[in-house]
């Protein structure tokens, strides 16, 4: 019986594998560690890629409409950032744009569910 989870497609992002089933972020062999609320932003801006996410689109998903400030959000995407490695002043990840939103600059490629073995 396979479960929900082995189902999901892994997703590939620049040199980034991710398994949202699983909640796994991969560099390689490397682990890509990422808290529950960090690991939501990536796939909502996944989730929208290749087009902008609003700031409360954001809220929306990742705090479920609960009042979050932009600094929180900021800071949100600060720490994804961090995790992923990526540079605020030479972006290969995250792009903001000031006053709008954010966008997920690699293009998303959903790969081929994998066999059971």
């Amino acid at each position: 019986m396979t479960t929900s989870t082995s189902s999901t497609p892994k997703l590939q992002i620049g040199d980034l594998l991710v398994d949202p089933g699983r909640r796994v972020v991969r560099r390689g062999e490397e682990e890509v560690r990422l808290a529950r609320l960090t690991f939501e932003l990536l796939m909502a801006l996944v989730d929208r890629a290749p087009d902008l996410v609003t700031q409360e689109d954001l809220s929306e998903r990742v705090w479920a409409n609960r009042f979050v400030s932009q600094e929180t959000i900021a800071q949100r995407i600060k720490i994804l950032r961090q995790a992923l490695g990526d540079d605020a002043h030479d972006p290969r990840y995250i792009r903001v744009l000031r006053g709008q939103g954010y966008e997920l600059i690699p293009p998303v490629v959903r790969l081929a569910a994998e066999e059971p073995r």
